[in-house]
């Protein structure tokens, strides 16, 4: 079991209603994908913030991080929408 912070910012943090949460994640949990399919799981606003085809972006200890980026103990995890500028 590892345990992980996640960071939820702007729209994700307004729809979510949290900041932040520490997660303790079984072992089956081993990268950015399966922890987002575990949060959808959740049901209501998370599934549909967290579902397969999502646009929302992560960083894994403040690293911009891809689905396939692993997890270790006591991480930091942050989740936010995609930006545009102009």
């Amino acid at each position: 079991m590892k345990s992980i912070k996640v960071l939820y910012f702007a729209r994700l943090r307004e729809r979510l209603e949290r900041e932040e949460e520490r997660l303790q994640l079984d072992d089956g949990i081993v990268d950015v994908a399966a922890l987002m399919a575990w949060l959808g799981q959740r049901g209501g606003v998370w599934q549909h913030e967290f579902k397969a085809d999502t646009t929302n972006r992560s960083a894994v200890n403040l690293q911009m991080a891809l689905p396939t980026t692993c997890l270790s103990d006591n991480d930091e995890v942050a989740f936010f929408p995609p930006m545009t500028g102009g």
